[in-house]
């Protein structure tokens, strides 16, 4: 299995788990050694990247690991592939895809770094 349908089994499984009404915005976030994880947030703030800092919603499989294969140069490579890899399933008409679409933001980046709004409602 391709490490592309791996994670996006990951997201769809993630957000099949309940999810509190409150949660408005979804970040993907990614750690070294490489792996990325998803949270969801009560809060949502274009201009301050701290809301993803509200862990309103983690799943029990909080994170997976990125092979080495897919991630093995520097972190700024690594946010790129991974945050194509994002968009993809975004564009994908998966049943996670409906769920962080019916939410105000999804942005993905690095623990304690800037995140990048992949996807943002009016």
């Amino acid at each position: 299995m391709s490490f592309e349908s791996q994670l996006f089994d990951w997201i769809d499984q993630c957000l099949s788990e309940p999810i509190d009404k409150s949660v408005i915005a979804f970040s993907f976030n990614l750690n070294e050694p490489y792996a990325i994880e998803l949270i969801g947030s009560s809060e949502f703030d274009m201009e301050d990247s701290d809301w993803a800092c509200s862990e309103d919603f983690v799943p029990s499989h909080r994170q997976i690991a990125i092979p080495g294969k897919v991630c093995s140069g520097d972190w700024e490579e690594c946010l790129e592939i991974m945050t194509k890899l994002v968009k993809k399933y975004l564009a994908s008409d998966r049943p996670g895809a409906k769920t962080l679409h019916s939410s105000k933001a999804v942005a993905i980046g690095f623990v304690d770094g800037d995140l990048n709004v992949v996807y943002a409602t009016g």
